[in-house]
């Protein structure tokens, strides 16, 4: 939530007098779906998608564009270390994300002109079969 804040608290004055920007913000399934030990972890990401709802209000009159974006397991080497020892790593590593998924979602946001996606979270939690 610290990196979140201060990245954003460092590019927002310039967003604001350029009268444009877009903002995406990464947080997890764990901020929607529980899970017995990760409370701190839950928080902090449900801490990251209600600092992008607010943010989102108070910027959008300078055309600043704030998302988040609700991943689910994602095929990092930090998951791949855990795979036998966590139970929260729950689903293979082909159904899991790829880390090109998110790139891609990461870009379609920067990307899009689409005022209906935003101020929404979308929630990515999944590969398809």
């Amino acid at each position: 939530l610290n990196g979140t804040f201060f990245c954003t608290k460092a590019v927002l004055p310039a967003m604001i007098r350029n009268r444009y920007g877009k903002i995406i913000n990464i947080s997890s399934s764990a901020a929607k779906h529980f899970f017995p030990g990760f409370g701190a972890y839950a928080a902090s990401k449900g801490g990251i998608v209600s600092f992008t709802h607010t943010l989102s209000e108070e910027v959008k009159q300078y055309g600043i564009n704030v998302n988040a974006i609700y991943l689910g397991m994602t095929n990092t080497e930090h998951t791949r270390e855990r795979m036998d020892s966590d139970q929260a790593v729950t689903i293979d590593l082909d159904s899991m994300l790829q880390v090109e998924d998110v790139a891609e979602v990461v870009t379609f946001l920067h990307r899009t002109q689409r005022p209906r996606l935003w101020e929404r979270p979308l929630m990515c939690l999944e590969r398809e079969s």
